[in-house]
């Protein structure tokens, strides 16, 4: 062992690295710079716009009922198995949003892409119907944009109102120390 745990915030990369000429394996490290702080994981937000799609519900549905068949015995106490079905649903959900966002971006790119060769064959052959099938990829390309302004809207707005809620919690306490005085 290198040393303790605590000592990993020091290295920025850890490889394990082969080796032909020995049984042992090196190991390569990257260290941090002293002024950079390592980055911190991004907390696991569940996504609300998911629940308004009636596929997503019915796959979650699906999972919570597999997950009960396997997982349901009289060993098993009720907090691990809430724990552990927590930790699947988590899962379920970032694979379903990765899923999304990579249906998205590949819509957007076919649009793109559709729009792109329509305005290259637009100046050498003018036609009306090429224009209004222009105009359509457009709209929805600015319906696509449209969901994701507001569904960044609605995450920074949770976000906001989780901030000033754990910024209100000390004004609470002293309010109340001020009351009972």
């Amino acid at each position: 062992m290198i040393g303790h745990k605590t000592s990993l915030k020091n290295f920025k990369k850890i490889e394990i690295i082969p080796s032909i000429s020995s049984d042992h394996k090196g190991l390569k490290l990257e260290t941090n710079p002293k002024g950079k702080k390592p980055k911190h994981s991004k907390s696991c937000r569940l996504n609300n716009m998911l629940l308004n799609n009636e596929w997503v519900k019915n796959e979650i549905r699906e999972e919570i009922k597999r997950f009960l068949e396997t997982n349901e015995n009289e060993l098993t106490t009720i907090q691990n198995l809430w724990d552990r079905a927590k930790a699947v649903l988590r899962g379920m959900f970032i694979v379903i949003q990765t899923y999304q966002r990579r249906i998205q971006r590949f819509q957007t790119n076919n649009l793109t892409l559709g729009i792109q060769e329509l305005e290259e064959q637009q100046p050498r052959q003018p036609r009306q119907s090429r224009r209004k099938e222009i105009t359509k990829i457009r709209a929805e390309l600015n319906d696509i944009e449209a969901k994701s302004t507001i569904l960044r809207i609605t995450e920074s707005r949770s976000w906001f109102f989780e901030k000033i809620n754990k910024m209100d919690k000390p004004l609470s306490r002293l309010i109340k120390k001020k009351k009972k005085r």
